[in-house]
């Protein structure tokens, strides 16, 4: 066992620490020191560890400050033949369901997303507008890392094409990346196309729960460990791979103990990083910048403004 650091660590702070390190067969979008599950694969809340995940929850807000009208979740279906998802009714708006494919680069790193299926409604007129997507027999799901994002009625996910521009900039034109049927599986508008943005005015947004059956936390080993990769896992739990997802905070403590980019990001790790890497200070009831209230301005906040891109009705 190394030697603890020569720091002064608070008693609470050891404690969140340590509860945050456990592993449970749910995620939540807000328990992290980045409470929002941000709406593209960069920013989404990752579920990794060991064992089975059966369900995410959070809550969808309008607004940047207030958080965005999109969540996303990085999910590792295991058994494809029995692989659903759920929206668990009630719920206070009509929500919709959308399923990507995550491809990676040679290194582990998550680069886009390519659309697989989704839907709108389970069933005509269905309580609460709730949505599930059931992959019919046969289908080309695989083993494989995938993105579940959920957004309100009004709200989809676009495209476009990776060609030139053919009459200067802005001229490509975005694309609905699913087909629109109001019921049953809405498929691909285009296999090879990248999730690009979400556009549209959502038609409602509160709290919401999703269930998975299928599926798996994502294996502790995806992904090369290095300093902002999004599956080297939070900064501020303990897990077996070295470095965390935000590069900033990952160098900050690497530079104060490199033991957490060479060999493991421990609890040690993570109690300094909950010391030294919040940027914003805590009294305040907000940080200019600071778009996801995470109290650091990163790479989440340009994940929330794209989010949000789009006009305004």
């Amino acid at each position: 066992m190394r030697p603890l650091h020569r720091i002064v660590l608070a008693a609470a702070s050891l404690g969140l620490v340590a509860a945050s390190s456990l592993i449970g067969p749910d995620v939540d979008e807000t328990t992290s020191n980045n409470p929002d599950a941000g709406g593209n694969i960069r920013v989404a809340k990752v579920a990794k560890g060991i064992g089975t995940v059966g369900s995410a929850r959070g809550s969808l807000a309008t607004g940047f400050v207030a958080g965005d009208h999109v969540d996303m979740f990085l999910i590792y279906v295991a058994t494809p033949a029995q692989f659903t998802i759920t929206v668990q009714t009630p719920t206070s708006f009509d929500t919709q369901l959308f399923l990507f494919k995550v491809a990676n680069d040679s290194s582990g790193l998550p680069t886009f997303a390519e659309p697989v299926y989704a839907n709108d409604d389970a069933v005509t007129n269905a309580p609460g507008g709730y949505s599930k997507i059931v992959p019919p027999a046969g289908s080309a799901i695989s083993v494989g890392t995938y993105a579940v994002a959920i957004a309100p009625k009004g709200v989809r996910p676009y495209s476009y094409s990776d060609g030139g521009q053919t009459g200067g900039p802005g001229t490509r034109t975005p694309f609905d990346m699913f087909t629109t049927q109001s019921t049953g599986l809405q498929t691909p508008t285009s296999l090879t196309a990248k999730l690009r943005a979400w556009f549209g005015t959502p038609l409602g947004v509160g709290p919401y729960a999703i269930s998975f059956t299928g599926t798996s936390l994502i294996p502790l080993t995806a992904g090369p460990g290095r300093c902002g990769d999004i599956f080297s896992g939070s900064c501020f739990a303990a897990h077996s791979a070295p470095a965390c997802d935000d590069e900033a905070c990952c160098r900050l403590v690497c530079a104060i103990d490199p033991y957490c980019c060479t060999s493991a990001w421990d609890a040690n790790c993570a109690a300094v990083a909950e010391q030294v890497c919040v940027a914003c200070n805590q009294q305040q009831q907000s940080c200019p910048g600071d778009l996801n209230g995470d109290g650091m301005i990163d790479g989440g906040d340009l994940g929330a403004m794209l989010v949000g891109w789009g006009q305004c009705n």
